[in-house]
């Protein structure tokens, strides 16, 4: 995690070198934001697979499996299934999701939450259609708690 963030700062470093020469650097900030993402895992990075209804969920490798076919997830969508599985049957606050999934302040006015969870939500339903996930507990947040519909 270190090495990950040391090399952030220095892709930042060269980003505005970059940006500050000649005004590109549009694929540097791409290749930031990837190395930020990938950095900003759960604290848990080696914890023991999440099994759930037909959903195994194995935070080492980052991949996700519904009835053994992996999930096309994006490296968010990913961090945002793991931090509501890892506290699964207890309400995920948005605020609280927010900051471990993307490392900063949470506003209120941002709906990145919602965005996310919906995507994961979706994905979920198109894999394992006869299950339900993720539970909206409104205006406080998100509970996992696979569920038969």
């Amino acid at each position: 995690m270190a090495e990950v963030l040391e090399a952030g700062v220095l892709l930042r470093k060269l980003h505005r070198e970059v940006t500050r020469a000649d005004g590109c650097g549009i694929s540097l900030h791409v290749m930031e934001s990837q190395i930020f993402e990938n950095a900003a895992s759960p604290e848990n990075d080696y914890a023991s697979p999440i099994y759930a209804a037909g959903l195994e969920i194995i935070p080492d490798q980052r991949i996700a499996l519904a009835s053994g076919t992996p999930l096309k997830l994006t490296p968010r969508e990913f961090h945002v299934l793991l931090v509501l599985a890892q506290n699964s049957g207890r309400v995920t606050s948005r605020e609280e999701l927010y900051s471990k999934v993307w490392r900063r302040g949470y506003e209120r006015r941002d709906r990145s939450v919602d965005v996310y969870v919906g995507r994961v939500r979706s994905k979920l339903a198109s894999a394992l259609p006869e299950r339900n996930f993720i539970h909206t507990h409104t205006g406080i947040g998100y509970r996992f708690s696979p569920t038969g519909d």
